[in-house]
């Protein structure tokens, strides 16, 4: 001490190290402990939730297989003819039963049992084995469908699950699951690196319903001593062996079974437990290099470091100020690239920063992976995309998203990138991990390293199947529409062109009646008069058949059985289709009634039935099928005819040649016909498309060349309606009485054959060319019933019996017109009070409305509507 101040205190150098070195091995020791106890931490946990989640998979695994064989028994009893099966004298080899197992349950058998517990037919190769007469489960499973057991199978012996699907009082058809190599089954497929091994028990843990080890011993064995019955949530305990395992747990929809996955404790924590020693080694290591550094540190290097280090944190605290350069050489050094790794470091961190934030917050899934397809980036893009995160899928191949079809594709893509080739918006299909295939757009990039060599590739990729979805729905929609608009303009042509060929048939019918009379039948000219009578009825026919189409023809909508319709016309299909094409015709039960026009819709089935015989030459298979059905949204929105709703459905199918896409986008085109020339009008199925449309339905085509063609229509249910029963009698014809008729026709051959038809029938007959010659007429001569055309020149046929009707309300009126348009109300019907004589028309069709009329009086004021 000098100068009263005290000196501080120094510590030699050796007082610190000993003192690090005393520091340094308690933290090691702490540390290490420590460590070790995180490492069997982390090890225990991963051990548990690989054990957990291989457990549940095998749960969902034997839910879907229960779920999967049940789906296929009812498929079984589904089918109509599984009723032969059951027949008392089958002969057991005749029939053929296979099971290949479902999922993870590799054995068993299908049995077709009969009702008394007998096998009819079986999937096992030894049909000796005897039935299950007296078996405890046999009346269960008769009357329940649905999953049963454990029991014991007593044709094999096994301990089994037991699916059954009843069929009436036959008996049933019913799965047998092998449980004994459930187990080890479940072990290969989720047992993993870890080797887990899988045990099953009942819902209550009391017994092993099946177990991976020494599955034979312990399918069926007693739990009650052992933890899985005492409590089911624990996680580390010992297994039915007395081995210590960690065990994962998951439950068994629908049938509560434990599924416990259950890894090895001592091989789980091995690894963490050598990592530990390897560590504490290492420490022993670094703290004998320590002591050595220590010393050189503060011999050589300490103090011009420690004034180093003063330098960079006083840099570091204000921001990026360079390091000043002092002390010997080699610091100076250090210090001067220190300042420029500081520069570039920083340049280079903001740059990555940058490029890392667009990576992981891009909506495309970007995916880097190795020139083998070792995946080694994933953004959360991808995660969105393909449902994997970036842990669970690192390390693996791509191949774990690419389809198994699409591998080669996927190899001819590496081959592709190793060349340093780039690929450009690759519209391919790749798979999520659920399972679900999606529609991508990838572009695939090659990444080479600072010589330019290609070390890797960057895929980007994103999900376009709601795009191809929407465009595939917008085309199919456009198809329609266009199809739709296009039937309705040929449906106009069609209609007008029908109104002047009526007229014109009108008058050659009913001059050729007249004619007929005064002919000998059996004479040429009789002969040729017939003939004119064919030719203009069959031309009334395709004219008819074009009012139609173009929805312009009188409907006579009633509450109709489609069952009753079909069943009425059977007979006379059965005839028009001939002996070589086999009828089948199946009616739904309770179908609901439909409202249409009886005649129409008879008219709907002859043509299809016939359109189906032409495409079945050398004989085949007509089906007519009734059925209730119900259109939803995705359909009405690919029908734009439909709205969602009830319908009735109508299948016409054949076995015949079929159509091609090209021709049935035509089939309903008015005229188009692929029938050899003189054998089709092309109306018959334009035709149809008429009838259905009036009823507020619509008609869909399926056809496949080679295999046949699929019609199916679709009528509205009536709900709450019954139809009326149906009556055949005929109207009797009745001549007239002296009653005199005013008709009124601007065509004057048509005026004058109608004139004779009805004098010769007994009817006085006033004449008039329109409808002032009408009115002229009607004043000066006493009149029972106006027959009038409907368009006619100055006054139409409408107007003329309003002004009439001032002055005789009791007036009785019979319109005739060859374009039911003219009159039709907003309904595409006639309105209360209105009777309409088509044209062209026979005599007995004209006399019968003329007595109608005359008998029916006064039914009110017509309707009549624009265009008349």
């Amino acid at each position: 001490m000098s100068g009263g101040t005290e000196q501080r205190r120094r510590w030699p150098l050796r007082t610190y190290v000993v003192a690090l070195v005393v520091l340094f091995i308690v933290a090691s020791a702490i540390s290490s402990a420590y460590q070790r106890a995180q490492a069997e931490q982390y090890a225990r946990r991963a051990a548990v939730e690989d054990a957990t989640f291989a457990a549940r998979l095998a749960a969902r695994d034997i839910g879907d297989a229960l779920a999967a064989l049940q789906k296929a028994l009812d498929e079984t009893v589904a089918n109509p003819a599984i009723a032969q099966a059951f027949a008392p004298d089958l002969d057991p080899g005749a029939c053929s039963l296979s099971f290949s197992g479902v999922g993870a349950f590799k054995s068993g058998h299908l049995d077709v049992i009969r009702a008394d517990g007998t096998v009819a037919c079986s999937s096992l190769k030894d049909r000796r084995v005897p039935g299950y007469r007296g078996a405890p489960w046999l009346a269960e499973a008769r009357s329940t469908r649905g999953v049963l057991g454990p029991v014991t199978d007593d044709r094999t012996g096994r301990y089994v699950m037991i699916g059954s699907a009843p069929v009436g009082r036959l008996g049933m058809v019913a799965g047998f699951l092998d449980l004994e190599s459930l187990g080890p089954a479940l072990a290969t497929m989720y047992g993993g690196p870890r080797q887990l091994s899988m045990l099953v028990t009942s819902a209550d843990g009391a017994t092993a319903v099946t177990r991976s080890i020494d599955s034979r011993r312990w399918t069926g064995a007693s739990l009650r001593d052992t933890p899985f019955a005492a409590d089911a949530g624990l996680v580390e305990r010992r297994d039915p062996d007395g081995v210590r395992r960690l065990y994962g747990a998951a439950t068994v929809p629908e049938i509560d079974w434990q599924v416990h996955a259950g890894a090895d404790q001592n091989r789980a924590l091995a690894a963490a437990r050598e990592l530990s020693t390897r560590q504490s080694t290492i420490t022993l290591a670094g703290l004998l290099v320590v002591l050595v550094a220590a010393a050189v540190f503060h011999r050589r290097i300490l103090r011009p470091v420690r004034r180093l280090s003063i330098a960079v944190r006083t840099a570091g605290a204000t921001g990026n100020t360079p390091v000043p350069v002092t002390g010997p050489a080699e610091l100076a050094d250090l210090a001067e690239d220190f300042n420029r790794m500081t520069a570039a470091a920083e340049r280079h961190l903001a740059e990555v920063s940058r490029l890392a934030a667009i990576v992981h917050s891009s909506v495309d899934a970007i995916i880097g992976k190795t020139l083998d397809g070792i995946i080694t980036n994933w953004n959360d893009g991808a995660m969105a995309v393909y449902g994997y995160r970036a842990e669970e899928i690192c390390g693996r191949h791509i191949s774990v998203i690419v389809p198994p079809h699409l591998h080669p594709e996927l190899e001819e893509l590496l081959r592709r990138i190793r060349r340093g080739e780039r690929v450009e918006r690759l519209e391919t299909q790749r798979v999520r991990k659920d399972g679900t295939v999606i529609e991508v757009s990838v572009t695939i990039s090659p990444i080479h390293d600072g010589a330019g060599r290609v070390v890797g590739a960057a895929a980007v990729g994103r999900d376009i199947t709601e795009e191809k979805r929407a465009a595939a729905e917008r085309a199919c929609l456009q198809q329609r529409l266009h199809q739709s608009q296009r039937l309705e303009s040929l449906g106009q042509l069609a209609g007008g062109v029908a109104h002047d060929f009526n007229n014109l048939l009108a008058v050659i019918l009913s001059c050729t009646e007249l004619l007929a009379d005064e002919l000998d039948a059996a004479s040429a000219a009789g002969r040729d008069v017939q003939a004119i009578q064919r030719a203009a009825e069959r031309g009334a026919r395709l004219t008819r058949q074009l009012l139609i189409f173009g929805r312009k023809d009188t409907t006579r909508p009633e509450l109709l059985d489609l069952n009753a319709v079909v069943a009425d016309l059977q007979e006379l299909l059965a005839r028009s289709i001939g002996q070589h094409v086999e009828l089948v015709v199946r009616g739904a039960s309770e179908l609901p009634a439909v409202r249409a026009d009886r005649g129409q819709l008879e008219q709907v089935l002859v043509n299809l039935a016939v359109n189906a015989r032409d495409a079945m030459p050398d004989g085949g298979r007509l089906t007519i099928e009734t059925a209730s059905v119900d259109v939803d949204e995705v359909y009405a929105q690919l029908h734009p005819q439909l709205t969602p709703g009830r319908y009735v459905q109508l299948l016409v199918s054949d076995t015949g040649t079929g159509m091609a896409p090209e021709v049935v986008a035509r089939a309903f085109e008015p005229f188009f016909t692929t029938k050899p020339k003189g054998t089709g009008t092309g109306l018959g199925l334009a035709t149809v498309y008429g009838i259905v449309a009036e009823a507020g339905g619509t008609v869909t085509i399926y056809s496949e060349p080679g295999l046949g063609t699929t019609f199916r229509v679709y009528l509205p249910e009536v709900v709450g309606a019954r139809p009326a029963p149906t009556t055949h009698a005929p109207a009797p014809v009745a001549r007239g009485r002296g009653e005199t008729i005013l008709v009124v026709e601007d065509e004057a051959a048509l005026r004058e054959a109608t004139t004779r038809l009805l004098r010769r029938n007994g009817y006085e007959v006033v004449e008039a060319g329109n409808g002032i010659e009408a009115l002229e007429a009607a004043a000066n001569t006493r009149w029972d019933l106006l027959l009038t055309d409907v368009v006619m020149p100055h006054m139409s046929g409408r107007e003329l019996a309003e002004r009439l009707r001032l002055h005789r309300p009791d007036l009785r009126v019979l319109f005739m017109s060859g374009y039911s348009q003219e009159v039709l109300g907003p309904g595409k019907a006639l309105d209360e009070g209105v009777t309409l004589l088509a044209k062209p028309f026979t005599e007995a069709a004209l006399l019968a409305k003329v007595h109608a009329a005359l008998a029916g009086g006064v039914a009110g004021s017509p309707s009549l509507h624009p265009g008349g």
